[in-house]
């Protein structure tokens, strides 16, 4: 299945299995052109994204770059959000960002349906 949009000069086309997993989204703008995967961990509550690769032209017509971004989770009141995530522009440089003490608010409409 795939999904395609368009909007102010950018183009989304994103790519889906047949378990309605995305598998590629590919962005395209007039500053750069992304084709991203995704991969995923299974928890008991389902798939979360564990990291995406990246082939990045920015400008559009400059050479690709490698973009790979990791993620590992916390669970915090119920709920899986990003616990630490690496950043790895290849041969360009690395980061690690760690998140810590976090919470989580949720917020619940009131409205009558």
């Amino acid at each position: 299945t795939t999904l395609h949009g368009t909007t102010g000069g950018i183009t989304v086309d994103e790519f889906f299995d047949k378990n309605m997993l995305l598998t590629r989204a590919h962005v395209i703008s007039p500053a750069m052109d992304v084709i991203a995967y995704p991969t995923y961990a299974t928890t008991p509550d389902g798939h979360i994204i564990s990291s995406f690769r990246s082939i990045v032209h920015q400008p559009v017509t400059a050479p690709a770059l490698q973009l790979d971004l990791a993620v590992t989770y916390q669970t915090i009141s119920s709920f899986h959000i990003p616990a630490t995530i690496h950043y790895d522009l290849k041969n360009i440089g690395q980061f690690d960002f760690v998140l810590s003490q976090c919470s989580v608010v949720t917020v619940f409409s009131t409205a009558k349906q």
